[in-house]
């Protein structure tokens, strides 16, 4: 069966290279290369993209919503909500970005008969965009984490998305709970986490040694719990221990003070992804370095948690044992004393002595290695997911839609 999708998304990479959404546009890609989708593209402008781009043969299309460029903020780095959070005057953004993106899609639009939207806000736009076009075109929105709270938080303004999209997909169970619980007909919400490329994440074995550096890679914001990896690396601090973190974002000086003050300048490395151009290169670089990744999430204080984050995918493909805590979908993704070590979320005793327990026990390390790589191999596999995602699409074809 022949598939041409709109994609419609608020975040995409900027240009090739880019890590920021990466995720995103990897989904998509595979699902043209793998499983002969036929894809157009719609996305938010930003000063480092091109207005029009042919990307792996798939058309990007940028819109545009305030000039002059550079002050076009509402979406990109922490996402639409965060950024509305910390700049209360990018809510006069939201109109012009919501008929931005409209008109867009509207010219771009050629007889395509499935609407894929990529996060809530761009799943609203595929409903009106069907309402304006007066087709039966199936629209399927995928949620990639935070914005599942973004639609329990405002759920009279994504009515309609919750009505009459045809499909959610999620990528745990956790947010499928959450999405049902704020309304969504549970017969319409399907758990097909994306997955990851495989050939892009080389498996590399553990190498003996007594140096060991602990990695963490992300925004640098409140969920992300890094202040609690820095306590627990305090507690453990050794000659032969390093702790790297790579990220930019709005708590890097609280957390750098916090560095300073507890005297670990010289064995905690911040790495900035500010003017990188290739920031998966750079992210690569980091994950071969590193012996242990640390991901100690936890449920934000504005109710901002994770989805399954895609860094503990590529981390144990790599062959690295993560350490990461029981929070939203990532016991899934983390085995505990199988795949990684996992904690309650801010106990720090509890991540210091597992961060302690893997650097002082090779074999231990090698056997999560083993076992992390496997899992990921079975479980988060893009090719085997992207099968799923396009069969849905299928299903929704053949039962009237079109």
């Amino acid at each position: 069966m022949k598939i041409k999708a709109l994609v419609l998304t608020t975040s995409l990479s900027r240009y090739e290279g880019d890590y920021l959404a990466n995720f995103i546009y990897e989904s998509i890609r595979s699902l043209k290369e793998k499983e002969d989708v036929e894809l157009d593209i719609i996305a938010p402008d930003t000063i480092d993209s091109k207005k029009y781009e042919k990307r792996n043969g798939i058309n990007i299309y940028r819109f545009s919503y305030v000039l002059p460029r550079k002050y076009q903020r509402l979406a990109y780095g922490s996402g639409i909500a965060v950024n509305l959070k910390n700049n209360p005057l990018l809510y006069l953004q939201i109109p012009t970005f919501a008929l931005g993106f409209l008109s867009k899609s509207l010219r771009v639009y050629k007889n395509h008969n499935i609407i894929y939207s990529q996060l809530v806000f761009a799943g609203m736009i595929g409903v009106l965009l069907r309402k304006i076009l007066n087709k039966k075109i199936p629209v399927i929105t995928t949620f990639w984490g935070k914005d599942v709270d973004n639609l329990i938080k405002n759920k009279k303004i994504y009515k309609l998305l919750i009505k009459e999209g045809d499909l959610f997909i999620t990528l745990s169970p956790d947010m499928n709970k959450d999405l049902i619980n704020a309304g969504c007909d549970r017969n319409k919400v399907k758990d097909i986490n994306i997955g990851i490329d495989l050939k892009n994440f080389k498996y590399r074995k553990p190498k003996k040694s007594k140096k060991v550096a602990f990695l963490f890679v992300g925004r640098l914001i409140e969920k992300k719990g890094i202040k609690y990896a820095i306590e627990a690396f305090n507690k453990i601090k050794n000659n032969n221990f390093e702790l790297r973190i790579l990220g930019d974002g709005p708590l890097e000086n609280e957390l750098k003070l916090l560095v300073n003050k507890l005297g670990l300048k010289d064995k905690v490395i911040f790495i900035s992804n500010k003017g990188v151009k290739d920031t998966r290169k750079l992210s690569l670089d980091e994950f071969n370095k590193a012996d242990v990744f640390l991901l100690p999430s936890i449920l934000a204080s504005d109710g901002d948690k994770e989805g399954t984050p895609f860094v503990l995918m590529e981390a144990q493909a790599m062959g690295i044992p993560c350490i990461s805590t029981y929070h939203a979908g990532i016991p899934y993704l983390v085995l505990d004393n199988k795949t990684g070590f996992l904690v309650k979320e801010k106990d720090v005793n509890s991540l210091a002595n597992k961060m302690l327990k893997l650097a002082k026990d090779y074999n231990l390390r090698l056997k999560f290695s083993k076992a992390g790589r496997k899992h990921i191999e079975e479980n988060y596999n893009q090719d085997k997911q992207i099968k799923k995602i396009r069969k849905e699409m299928e299903g929704l074809l053949k039962n009237g839609k079109l």
